[in-house]
Formats: C-alpha cells, structure tokens, sequence
C-alpha cells in the first residue's frame, strides 16, 4: 500500500521512504558531524560529508611531511 505525505501529498511505497521524505519538511539532521558540527538527514551523506576533513588532513600531514 502507497504512504501520503501529510505535508505535501506525495506518495511513498514504505514507511521507510515516507521517514526520509518526512526530514525535508522538518529539516530533521539526526546525523552530526564531529569535526564542524554539520548535520545531515542521511548517514551515507554524512560519510560523503567526512572525506573532506580526511583530504584536508592528509593536505596538512602531507605538508608538515615536506619541510
């Protein structure tokens, strides 16, 4: 059976789906950032979110390395 958003009509196929739609309407960012504090709806966005303080530390490292 089909779930309707109760916010904007949308119809979803589980209640999984309906859950993550439902954090667009109440901007719910249960996934942090320990780094900046950042936060994001989804933890596969979180770990996408994370490889940029990695790159910037292996920057860092890699020019403490060079001197």
């Amino acid at each position: 059976s089909r779930l309707k958003c109760p916010y904007c009509k949308k119809f979803l196929s589980c209640s999984v789906s309906l859950q993550r739609h439902l954090q667009t309407h109440t901007r719910e960012r249960p996934y942090c950032c320990s780094s900046c504090n950042k936060c994001f709806t989804r933890s596969s966005h979180l770990l996408r979110h994370k490889k940029i303080h990695e790159r910037a530390l292996a920057g860092l490292q890699g020019e403490a390395s060079a001197r």
